[in-house]
C-alpha cells in the first residue's frame, strides 16, 4: 500500500514538473520547440532633438513684428497690437538666453514692442508702426552677431535710399519714417566703428537728423537734400 502511495507521489510530482516546464515554453509556427528567455527588454526611450529655442524665438519675434508692421502700414491697429503682443512675448523669452550687445537690443525691441501695444490699443496705428519699425531694427541687430557693425550700415544704407525715393514723388511723411530707421541704424554702426569711417557716419547722422526735422514739417524737397547727403557719407563710411 505504501509503495502505491510514494508512486502516486513521484507521479504528481512529475506532472507539476512538466506543467511548469510547459508553462514557461512556447512553439513555434513550424512546431519548433522555443524555450521561454524571460520578458522583452523594455524599449529605449527616443533620442530627444535639442532645440535652439533661442533661435526659434528671435525668429519668430521678428516674424510677428515685421507682420505687425504690414498691418499697420494699412491701417489695422487691432492686427497690428495682435502680432505685437505675440512677438513680445517671443522677445521676453529670447531675452532671457541672450548676452551683451545682443541683449541690449532685445531689450530696446521690446520697449518699442510694448509701447507700439499701447498706441496699437489706443488705434493710433501711426505711432504703433513707427515703434514696431524700431523694434524690428533693434531685433536685427541682436540677431546679427558678428556682423552687426556690417548690418547696421548696409540697413541704414537701404532705409535711406527708400527715404530718397519717397522724397523725390513728395512723400514727406514716408521719407520721415525710411530716415528713422535709417539713424537708428547709422547710431548704433557708429558706436563700434573708428577714425574716418567714424566721421562720416556721425555726419551721416547729422543729415538723417536734418532730414527728419523737415520731413516732419512736410518740406519733402529739403528733407530729400539732406537724406541724399546722409547717403554719400553712409557709404564712405562703408568705403564706397
Amino acid at each position: 500500500m505504501s509503495t502505491i502511495r510514494t508512486h502516486n507521489k513521484l507521479s504528481s510530482a512529475v506532472i507539476t514538473a512538466v506543467a511548469m516546464v510547459a508553462a514557461s515554453a512556447s512553439f513555434s509556427a513550424v512546431g519548433g520547440y522555443v524555450p521561454y528567455e524571460g520578458p522583452a527588454p523594455a524599449a529605449k526611450p527616443a533620442p530627444q532633438v535639442e532645440v535652439k529655442a533661442t533661435e526659434d524665438h528671435s525668429a519668430q519675434v521678428l516674424e510677428h513684428a515685421n507682420t505687425a508692421a504690414t498691418h499697420g502700414k494699412a491701417g489695422h491697429a487691432g492686427m497690428l497690437t495682435d502680432h505685437a503682443k505675440v512677438a513680445l512675448e517671443h522677445a521676453q523669452a529670447a531675452q532671457k538666453e541672450l548676452a551683451g550687445e545682443a541683449k541690449e537690443h532685445m531689450t530696446v525691441g521690446i520697449e518699442h514692442l510694448n509701447e507700439a501695444i499701447k498706441h496699437g490699443e489706443m488705434g493710433h496705428a501711426d505711432i504703433a508702426t513707427e515703434h514696431v519699425n524700431q523694434a524690428i531694427v533693434h531685433i536685427k541687430a541682436s540677431q546679427a552677431g558678428g556682423n552687426a557693425t556690417e548690418d547696421h550700415s548696409a540697413q541704414a544704407l537701404e532705409h535711406a535710399n527708400t527715404a530718397a525715393t519717397h522724397g523725390k514723388a513728395g512723400h514727406a511723411g514716408m521719407l520721415t519714417d525710411h530716415a528713422k530707421v535709417a539713424l537708428e541704424h547709422a547710431q548704433a554702426a557708429q558706436k563700434v566703428l573708428t577714425g574716418e569711417a567714424k566721421e562720416h557716419m556721425a555726419v551721416g547722422i547729422e543729415h538723417l537728423n536734418e532730414a527728419i526735422k523737415h520731413g516732419d514739417m512736410g518740406h519733402a524737397d529739403i528733407a530729400t537734400e539732406h537724406v541724399s547727403q546722409a547717403i554719400v557719407h553712409i557709404k564712405a563710411s562703408m568705403g564706397q
